[in-house]
């Protein structure tokens, strides 16, 4: 049978109660344990107080209560089996509980609270820094002014806080609040279950959210910081890069100066920047923006649904829009702007070719250096240019201007509605106008010209006149209406002037004849050797005078000499006769 010797009744029940022993003159101990093997407590402080077997209380105004319970120390109270309060004015409450600090308190089984004014409270808890306080089985504190509160929570920093199972902040002004969390940094926070707090003024909120860069952030569960100043907000938001921020469940932001924001949105260049739902900035200085918008290429900028820009400074502005080529720019729903320096501007418009230009509504410019202007322009041949709704150039060079103009010739221009320009070199001006040959022009409205190397400016059945038109200066220049009544009245005038000419000499000629035949009319009836004979003529209003000589060699030779003369004409004669 078990039994209690209580020397002192009264002073023990006061004890129970809270109170403390009044009397300033001695110790006073009692003696509790089981019958015949009392056991022997020594209170040898002034007014201490011991009970229990081998309990010391040896400290001013100490008391010690349980097998073993020691208080050493001024103002000590050790209560519990092999207790120790050995710090001034500590106290340790609870089995192989120990109080070593100035001020501190040990409350709960090996619970042991060392640093000056600490406190531990659980089984095996530890506040081992000055002012620490551990709250929680097997909780340490042992940085100075830390907090550890939770079953196996360690502040291990200084001015440290733990809060939750097996919580860890180990460094200097950290804070971890919740399971597992972890602050390991310089005035970092990891807020939340399995929370990890790495870097320099990392905070962490989130389950498992991890903050590892210096002055990083990660809100959410799985979130993770891990460059220097980046910001990871939502589920599963990864903020790797220095400086970069990531807001939107599964965002990335993974190099430096790079932002995403948005679920699933994508910063992978330098200085790039993704929003929206799945938006990919992999581009160095690249900005994607709008829902699986892509920005791949260096310094190119995507804005719009699935909107792309993968050229280098290529811009892709609507949804679906795509800038694939270098110095690329393509705006409007669907456009396309495929090679290098090219625009494409409207819904559906295509510029394919390097340096080509496409703008209006399903405008294609296809030819290399080519310009489509207006809704379904289409230029395909090498640097044509086609103006006007659903204007073609497709000949090298050519230019189309006017609604559904065509200029398909090399070199060709149509320039009007309808205009058609087939011919090489050839040119049409006018609405429904037609050149078709090679180097031919058609101008006016339903001009056609067919001819090569011609000017037209109507139609068989519709011909035009040409009216104000300029002298003609140089040879290969045209004459107008007036050049030509003028020349024609210097043609009449020459060619009358000439006639009169003419028949002055003619009159002339005439006249000679009549003189000459006179003249040899007067000599004929001569018979002597030596004959001379003169002869006057008229024909017209013209008069002539002939002379004439006659020698009779011998009876079958003969020897004439004869000339008649008017005033602007003369004619002279020489024969010789024979005869046998």
């Amino acid at each position: 049978m078990t039994t209690f010797s209580l020397r002192r009744a009264p002073l023990v029940a006061a004890l129970l109660l809270g109170l403390a022993a009044t009397s300033a003159q001695a110790g006073q101990t009692c003696d509790v344990g089981f019958s015949n093997n009392a056991g022997g407590a020594t209170a040898a402080g002034v007014d201490a107080f011991a009970c229990g077997t081998d309990a010391r209380a040896s400290g001013l105004r100490s008391t010690a209560l349980g097998t073993r319970a020691n208080a050493s120390e001024e103002d000590t109270v050790a209560v519990g089996q092999d207790s120790i309060a050995s710090g001034f004015h500590s106290a340790a409450l609870g089995g192989q509980a120990v109080s070593s600090g100035r001020g501190a308190t040990a409350v709960g089984w090996q619970a042991r609270a060392t640093g000056e004014f600490s406190t531990a409270t659980g089984n095996s808890a530890v506040a081992s820094g000055a002012n620490s306080t551990a709250n929680g089985r097997a909780s340490q504190a042992t940085g100075a002014n830390s907090s550890a509160v939770g079953q196996d929570a360690q502040a291990t920093g200084l001015n440290s806080t733990a809060m939750g199972q097996a919580s860890r902040a180990t460094g200097e002004d950290a804070t971890a609040i919740g399971q597992a969390a972890n602050a390991s940094g310089f005035h970092s926070s990891a807020l939340g279950a399995q929370a990890t707090a790495s870097g320099r003024g990392a905070t962490a909120t989130g389950w498992q959210a991890r903050a590892t860069g210096e002055l990083s952030t990660a809100t959410g569960n799985t979130a993770v910081a891990s460059g220097a100043n980046s910001t990871a907000t939502g589920r599963a938001a990864t903020a790797s890069g220095a400086n970069s921020s990531a807001t939107g469940q599964g965002s990335i932001a993974s190099n430096v100066n790079t932002t995403a924001t948005g679920q699933g949105a994508v910063a992978s260049g330098e200085d790039a920047t993704a929003t929206g739902q799945g938006a990919q900035a992999a581009g160095f200085h690249s900005s994607a923006t709008g829902a699986l918008a892509n920005a791949s290429g260096r310094g190119a900028t995507a804005t719009g649904w699935q909107a792309a820009a993968t050229g280098e400074l290529s811009t892709a502005t609507g949804n679906t829009a795509v800038a694939s080529g270098a110095n690329s720019t393509a705006t409007g729903r669907a456009a396309a702007a495929t090679s290098i320096n090219t625009t494409a501007t409207g819904q559906g418009a295509v510029a394919s070719d390097e340096d080509a230009l496409a703008n209006g509504q399903g405008a294609q410019a296809t030819g290399f250096h080519s310009s489509a202007l207006g809704t379904q322009a289409t230029a395909s041949g090498r640097g044509a240019t086609a103006t006007g709704w659903q204007a073609q150039a497709t000949g090298a060079l050519s230019t189309s201007t006017g609604n559904s103009a065509v200029a398909s010739g090399d070199n060709s221009t149509a320039n009007g509605r309808a205009a058609v320009a087939s011919g090489a070199n050839s040119v049409a001006i006018g609405a429904s106008s037609n050149a078709s040959a090679s180097n031919s022009v058609a101008i006016g409205n339903n001009s056609t010209n067919t001819r090569a190397n011609t000017v037209s400016v109507g139609s068989a059945g519709n011909e035009r006149a040409l009216t104000n038109v300029a002298a003609g200066t140089q040879r290969t220049d045209a004459v107008n209406f007036g050049q030509l009544t003028d020349g024609l009245g210097e043609l009449r005038g020459y060619v009358l002037g000439r006639f009169s000419e003419q028949d002055e000499r003619i009159d002339q000629i005439g006249a000679m004849g009549a003189a000459m035949s006179t003249m040899l009319a007067s000599a004929s009836g001569i018979q002597q050797d030596n004959r001379l004979a003169a002869g006057v003529g008229y024909f017209g209003s013209e008069t002539a005078f002939a002379v004439g000589y006659q020698r009779n060699i011998n009876d079958r030779a003969t020897f004439t000499l004869g000339g008649s003369f008017t005033n602007d004409e003369a004619s002279a004669g020489l024969g010789f006769g024979y005869g046998w």
